[in-house]
């Protein structure tokens, strides 16, 4: 998303520019589930903050979506902005970048890979890095004790897809991030049990608190007007309201106030 935003403000602006994409598509990580594709998404993968404040401003995402799109029209959706923006001409697809060295006046040297393999060597004045940060899957090394014997399968979330993969199965997922509590959810759909196991309490604030989007509720101009200390009591009043404890779920409860680390 970032990328085809920055694009598009360059291309509004007269600037010229060239955007290598590795992927055989525009739309990053939205269009892998249905492409299948191996990537940090999944089939039950939508957004998680409201589709008003996620589209592009003057691109809104259409009225008909739901509130939090799934990656299926969120991935429809990056494809008709770039059309709409007449972005596509100026994206190399299926060409990776291999190198990016800042030259000694001052220019960047950027060597890229297309489909073939044939490296081609460029030089621009600026370099935007749009690319996200999930692409190498990190796993504990060495793996905790006992998995050595482990008969079952041991994978990061890179390599979730379905929860029907793992139909009548005791599945563990390890970490309460977003991928964590989003896959700890679509689960138990299939799955003979699901457990979560997580290190430390972290607070979980739900996408929506009493019928509003958290992020409609943090752009609204009576949040802004509020001090920082009057918005930390209002969340943790509305948490315990809306929410009650996370012990009363078997979670560990935060060692820390809200807004001091980052939330689920």
């Amino acid at each position: 998303m970032s990328g085809l935003a920055a694009a598009h403000a360059l291309s509004v602006r007269g600037v010229d520019f060239v955007c290598l994409e590795k992927a055989p598509d525009v739309g990053g990580i939205w269009r892998q589930p249905g492409a299948g594709e191996r990537g940090p998404a999944y089939m039950s993968l939508h957004l998680n903050s409201a589709k008003q404040l996620t589209g592009y401003s003057d691109f809104p995402m259409p009225a008909e979506l739901p509130l939090y799109p799934g990656h299926h029209d969120v991935a429809h959706y990056l494809r008709s902005f770039a059309e709409w923006a007449g972005l596509l001409p100026r994206v190399e697809l299926r060409t990776e970048v291999v190198s990016v060295r800042q030259d000694d006046d001052g220019a960047w040297t950027v060597v890229s890979r297309d489909a073939d393999g044939e490296r081609t060597r460029r030089r621009f004045t600026h370099v935007v890095v749009g690319s996200g940060h999930n692409t190498e899957a990190v796993l504990p090394d060495p793996l905790p004790p006992g998995s050595e014997s482990f008969t079952g399968r041991i994978l990061h979330s890179m390599d979730y897809r379905d929860g029907g993969d793992f139909a009548g199965q005791r599945v563990v997922v390890v970490g309460m991030g977003a991928s964590g509590v989003d896959i700890a959810a679509d689960l138990p759909r299939h799955a003979e049990r699901t457990d979560l196991s997580v290190r430390r309490g972290l607070h979980v604030v739900p996408k929506q608190l009493f019928g509003m989007s958290v992020d409609l509720i943090a752009d609204a101009p009576w949040w802004s007007e509020m001090s920082f200390p009057e918005q930390r009591r209002f969340v943790e009043q509305a948490l315990r309201v809306a929410r009650g404890k996370l012990s009363d779920y078997g979670l560990p409860e935060p060692d820390h106030p809200v807004f001091s680390s980052a939330v689920t």
